[in-house]
């Protein structure tokens, strides 16, 4: 891959709004800090991708945010079939 090529990632809707609230959970979370440890390049994307969610997801600020949240969260849950009921 060259240093100024780009990778696009597409999420659905229920992907998005999971991993932009597990992200804005655990971002400032200091377990995770330690877990990223000496590898801080990490953290350029990941706050590219927290930024991206947030500015992209009208949603967080609805107020029926937190069923809306559960429900995406049953939903990818029930995709994984066999393995998310373990």
């Amino acid at each position: 891959m060259m240093q100024n090529e780009n990778v696009a990632i597409t999420f659905s809707a229920d992907e998005a709004l999971v991993l932009s609230d597990w992200l804005e959970q655990v971002i400032d979370n200091p377990e995770f800090s330690r877990l990223i440890g000496e590898n801080k390049a990490v953290w350029v994307p990941l706050m590219k991708i927290s930024g991206v969610l947030e500015h992209g997801l009208t949603v967080i600020f609805s107020p029926d945010y937190a069923d809306q949240l559960r429900m995406a969260q049953e939903r990818l849950i029930d995709s994984l079939g066999e393995f998310g009921r373990t």
